[in-house]
């Protein structure tokens, strides 16, 4: 018999192929203390070979969730119908996960049972302003107070994957 996961990655998608293709290992990266994760890639109909992909990634505890919905609410409640973890964790297709993301959170939520957590997004234009994906080192914060409503799991940071706008920046 099969663990729940303790999280559910959910990453709404649409037409992010190419994005897609530096996030997932990112994602597929992670540890918690459980070792259980899944990551659910919710696609709204893409057509530019995002299933491809998310095939060709081949980690054990991705799932494809194709045609998803219309609109990117529809995308995101496919998602969480899907999520068989019991935390959920929202990660846009062009955000690059910290290695210790999942770790941060667990250990946020272990803290503070009752808050959400959430990440700080950093923005790069393309990968080599940070050196490596998972290099967010220099990016490190402290944790937020989690009595305000939201803790910011420390050392949690996502970073947005290279597009094709150029005008993002740190």
């Amino acid at each position: 018999r099969a663990m729940t996961p303790a999280f559910s990655i959910i990453v709404p998608t649409l037409n992010r192929a190419e994005t897609l293709r530096h996030v997932l290992p990112t994602l597929g990266a992670q540890s918690c203390q459980g070792g259980r994760f899944e990551i659910l890639v919710c696609d709204g109909g893409s057509t530019d070979g995002t299933a491809d992909v998310v095939a060709a990634a081949r980690l054990p505890n991705l799932r494809l969730i194709a045609n998803a919905g219309s609109s990117r609410s529809a995308v995101r409640n496919a998602g969480i119908r899907a999520a068989q973890g019991r935390f959920v964790l929202f990660n846009d297709a062009d955000i690059l996960a910290d290695p210790r993301l999942l770790a941060a959170h667990e250990a946020v939520h272990a803290r503070h049972a009752r808050s959400a957590v959430v990440g700080r997004e950093i923005q790069i234009a393309v990968l080599d302003e940070i050196g490596r994906p998972d290099d967010c080192s220099r990016y490190a914060h402290p944790a937020k107070n989690a009595r305000q409503g939201a803790a910011v799991a420390g050392r949690g940071d996502r970073q947005r994957a290279p597009s094709r706008r150029r005008d993002r920046r740190c």
